[in-house]
């Protein structure tokens, strides 16, 4: 293997392991996601044309769940958005899919080398993202300047969870890796300690996870996994006590506290039952990816929907997510790829202990919270850095056929420029939601017509136009009512488009035309009727201030 292409191997693995972690982009409406995506495409696709050794079982299955997905995302209700990404805490997509195999299957063919700079990567983000999660805890302000104005509550992932489950991987790769004890013992505190910031139960569990698998399966020795697992525990028992004396800050949580309230967990197996019979209406090939929350409503009962409302847009369970979304079509490959990954993994070099760690962190985070742009194409990385073989087989390359090869490449190059053109249409979207210009979400449209939110964006900007008595004004009223119609005729099965339509037409001071959209959802929604009788609640509340439009 040359030089050039080991270079383009470490080029994609600092993308995932540092660049992506660590980026943000306060200027577009998804700022902690839409960079990631392109810069985790960027890195698979790096990894996949440096050509590295290459299981053909493993290409088999992978290959066979992305083309599954293909298949799932065109045939199901969000076909743009399957066929891409969805941005906005559910990570799914044909784009993430895709990135995921490629790490998969590049994971398995890391040299030791290319492995030990990995974890090296890995280890450097994780230190960085709690440093910034600490002093975020310690000083709440700090960072708020350079964030330009978003969130530092979850350092640079806009998510407590998904800062925990990074975190808690990068703990994986302390135990052996550096030379002295002592220094570990720093590392491991820095690590759990940042985790712990965040706020959430599962950081006493995740890295728990990382710290016993690492340390059980790689050549540590007794008194150092018994040294560095007693640093853990003693921190997060310290931390215990520490943390409800800190300043509280807004919108945060104390991760002690979640272990006795059992409401999230009471609202999590309410989706699970409801989204599983979501599935049941469609089993072979689910509702395409970036479906979920319509599965979901669809499934609930009104029961249901009181009790967890209907803002949950994954399954919260990577498995019943495959199920959900791609039906029996994914899932069985999705199963295939996880026992490969496991069986190998289980009997898989020791010095990839740190691999093992790590997959098993993200994977326990997976089981139980949403899908995300970098933590899925991550695990991907580290489960098959995990399932590689202690001796490659140099005929391996060889034996990888042309057109596969050719297949990826282009796969992951248009994956790439789709996700770099949504960080650009993302990015006109909010200037234009911030600045109200219309010029900017129009572009944003254009850029990428699936775009919802920018759709209903410029339908309400318009509405403020058409709230007037002018020729103008109505021409204006008259262009929102049309991009909002074309919105549902575009999304005919999203839980959101009919009641942003109601709003607009509430807005636009026509409750009648609101109350037929709110209708129309129910039709399609059921169990949703409440939104009827919420709705009719509102109308009847505000019949002496809100005038009726004129037949």
């Amino acid at each position: 293997m040359d030089l050039p292409r080991l270079t383009f191997a470490e080029a994609g693995l600092f993308l995932i392991l540092v660049a992506a972690p660590l980026a943000i982009t306060p200027f577009s409406a998804a700022p902690f996601e839409d960079a990631k995506l392109v810069l985790v495409v960027a890195g698979a696709l790096l990894v996949w044309t440096a050509r590295l050794h290459i299981d053909r079982r493993m290409l088999l299955v992978a290959g066979t769940w992305v083309v599954a997905t293909t298949i799932a995302a065109a045939l199901g209700v969000e076909p743009a958005i399957g066929l891409t990404a969805a941005i906005g805490s559910s990570g799914g997509g044909l784009i993430v899919t895709l990135a995921t195999a490629t790490f998969v299957v590049a994971g398995a063919g890391l040299p030791d080398h290319l492995a030990a700079r990995g974890a090296r990567f890995l280890l450097g983000a994780g230190l960085t993202v709690s440093a910034i999660g600490i002093v975020f805890r310690l000083f709440p302000d700090f960072p708020a300047p350079i964030l330009a104005g978003q969130s530092a509550n979850a350092a640079t992932f806009g998510n407590t969870l998904f800062a925990v489950a990074f975190v808690a991987a990068a703990v994986a790769v302390v135990p052996g890796r550096l030379a002295d004890p002592r220094r570990e013992v720093v590392a491991v505190a820095i690590l759990v300690v940042g985790a712990a910031s965040f706020g959430e139960r599962s950081s006493y569990l995740l890295p728990s996870i990382a710290i016993l698998v690492a340390a059980r399966r790689g050549r540590v020795g007794p008194r150092r996994s018994a040294m560095l697992i007693g640093t853990t525990i003693v921190v997060l028992v310290a931390w215990a006590f520490v943390e409800p004396q800190l300043p509280r800050r807004p919108g945060s949580n104390r991760s002690v506290s979640q272990f006795v309230d059992r409401t999230v967990d009471s609202a999590r197996f309410t989706v699970w039952n409801a989204t599983y019979e979501g599935w049941t209406q469609r089993p072979i090939l689910g509702w395409g990816p970036g479906a979920t929350r319509t599965a979901y409503v669809r499934g609930a009962t009104p029961a249901q929907l009181d009790d967890a409302t209907r803002r949950w847009a994954d399954a919260h369970d990577l498995g019943l997510e495959q199920l959900v979304s791609g039906g029996l079509v994914t899932a069985v490959p999705f199963v295939a790829l996880v026992a490969l990954l496991a069986a190998r993994a289980w009997r898989g070099p020791r010095d990839r202990a740190w691999a093992l760690g790590a997959a098993a962190a993200l994977a326990a985070y997976a089981a139980f919270e949403p899908m995300h742009p970098l933590l899925s194409p991550m695990l991907g990385l580290v489960a098959g850095a995990a399932a590689a073989p202690s001796v490659f087989d140099e005929e391996a390359p060889a034996r990888a056929r042309p057109w596969i090869r050719r297949a990826g490449t282009i796969a992951l190059a248009a994956g790439l420029a789709v996700s770099s053109l949504m960080l650009v249409a993302s990015t006109l979207e909010r200037w234009g939601t911030r600045y109200g210009e219309i010029w900017a979400l129009r572009s944003a449209r254009a850029l990428q017509p699936w775009r919802q939110s920018a759709d209903i964006t410029l339908a309400f900007r318009l509405a403020f136009d058409g709230r007037g008595d002018g020729p103008g004004a109505r021409a204006a009223a008259a262009e929102a009512r049309s991009i909002m119609a074309d919105t549902v005729a575009a999304h005919p099965w999203n839980v959101q488009v009919r009641l942003s339509a109601a709003d607009l037409e509430i807005y636009l001071r026509d409750p009648t035309a609101g109350r037929a959209w709110i209708v129309e959802h129910v039709r399609r929604f059921p169990s949703d009727q409440a939104a009827l009788e919420a709705f009719d609640r509102f109308i009847a509340d505000a019949s002496a201030t809100l005038p009726v439009a004129s037949p």
